[in-house]
């Protein structure tokens, strides 16, 4: 059963492993990626509805801020693509702000009665609610290195996020950077970088690839940035090799007109591309995009993921600007 109220905000929760996780608390563990479900009615009365704590778990996903109706929940992306929605009992943006940032998150899941008077709306719910990390997490954070700039040799322009990832090859990490100049004359211009770096950051680092790309000379509204909570870390055709998908636009839009945009993956070395033009802001879609030889004669999983991402950048209309 749906509601739309704060405390059964957490309209999906991740799925925990059958019943027997609820009959007491477990330590806060990491639970299985991309199975989730609606959060639901308990089906007691008020009576029977304790208020309690029926699991603690943890999952890695990209907040995309706070979204509001009766109330408002954090929202968080996984790998699968699904959304995690948790009530606020935590300081979400503190925590895992700005929007965009790949995070940890920890949460419960809580069995609470509810009433909503002017709704006329009343039960038993089982829902998630964000929490802070335990306080050994806190304390790992807290002495962990800063890894700045200078971890990551020959990256160019700010760095505006860091994801860490593991495949076959080992540990991994994509840097996405960005450096905007403006000339005397009125114009600006924007880079924007990714980067793929193998191994730590520890002065060992490898870079294995880079991708630049840059809108220049532009005298109204400049536009060169990545979308950011469509990047992603995939792994379809299950070979151990991860797949990065980087979608980006450009543009010097003095309208609502279209602009380009990119698609650009890498598995291990191997690079795909889709090109093409976004849609016109309240106009139709955009021309679908044109897949590169290599993505064209590549796996169907890239295709079809290809497509559907193109699709959802192309609704999107723009990203959101770094700077």
């Amino acid at each position: 059963m749906k509601h739309h109220s704060t405390r059964a905000a957490a309209l999906l929760a991740l799925c925990l492993a059958g019943a027997s996780a609820l009959a007491k608390v477990p330590a806060i563990q990491t639970l299985p990626r991309g199975q989730l479900f609606e959060a639901r009615e308990a089906g007691l009365s008020k009576a029977q509805c304790r208020a309690r704590v029926l699991a603690r778990g943890s999952f890695e996903g990209v907040y995309e801020g706070e979204e509001c109706g009766e109330g408002c929940s954090a929202v968080f992306r996984l790998d699968s693509g699904e959304k995690a929605y948790l009530g606020l009992s935590c300081k979400a943006d503190k925590l895992y702000g700005p929007e965009g940032r790949r995070s940890l998150v920890h949460f419960e899941v809580r069995r609470e009665w509810y009433e909503y008077a002017e709704q006329q709306v009343r039960g038993c719910s089982e829902s998630m609610f964000c929490v802070a990390p335990p306080a050994e997490a806190q304390a790992a954070a807290a002495g962990a290195p800063t890894q700045g700039k200078a971890a990551w040799p020959g990256v160019e322009g700010d760095i505006i996020k860091t994801l860490p990832f593991r495949d076959r090859s080992g540990e991994n990490t994509l840097i996405l950077s960005s450096q905007k100049t403006c000339g005397g004359d009125g114009t600006c211009g924007r880079k924007i970088f990714a980067y793929r770096f193998l191994g730590g950051a520890d002065g060992a680092a490898q870079q294995v690839w880079r991708v630049r790309d840059f809108e220049e000379g532009c005298e109204f509204d400049l536009l060169a940035a990545f979308y950011m909570n469509r990047v992603a870390i995939t792994d379809l055709d299950k070979d151990g090799t991860s797949e990065v998908w980087l979608p980006y636009a450009l543009g010097c839009l003095s309208d609502p007109s279209r602009h380009p945009m990119k698609i650009i993956m890498y598995e291990g070395t191997q690079k795909y591309a889709m090109r093409g033009l976004s849609r016109a802001l309240g106009g139709p879609a955009g021309d679908g995009g044109t897949m590169d030889a290599a993505l064209r004669s590549g796996p169907a999983v890239f295709r079809s993921y290809a497509q559907k991402l193109w699709q959802n950048i192309d609704r999107d209309y723009t990203p959101q600007d770094q700077h």
